[in-house]
């Protein structure tokens, strides 16, 4: 697996939305547009957030926060995922804590680049 930088992934993700944004137009208002001008208008909206972005002061906080896990209600399970992306696979994992904090059930995996329809 390879991880994409942020600018990349930003950019795909954009042509994403607009892409979706062409389908629905063409499905509830019978309207769609050139591959062209889908493309050229995620252009122009990326050039715009990036140079916004360097211009303007973050709007959420840069800063972590530290967070306590709190036991869920009397009657109720908490459920916890969790996923680790790396260059040799996938492992997810779940938790499952009852009213008392006390795990009643968990379970983990790790699936290989192969198993997931990467290459080896």
């Amino acid at each position: 697996m390879r991880a994409l930088d942020k600018r990349p992934m930003a950019n795909f993700m954009t042509l994403l939305w607009n892409c979706w944004n062409n389908k629905n137009n063409y499905i509830f208002r019978g309207k769609e547009e050139e591959a062209k001008l889908i493309w050229e208008r995620a252009s122009n909206l990326n050039k715009e957030f990036h140079i916004c972005s360097m211009l303007n002061e973050p709007m959420l906080s840069q800063n972590a926060v530290n967070r306590n896990w709190e036991k869920p209600p009397k009657g109720f399970i908490k459920i916890n995922f969790d996923t680790t992306v790396g260059e040799k696979g996938i492992g997810p994992g779940t938790i499952v804590r009852n009213e008392d904090g006390f795990v009643s059930r968990g379970n983990k995996g790790f699936y290989r680049d192969k198993d997931v329809g990467g290459r080896d």
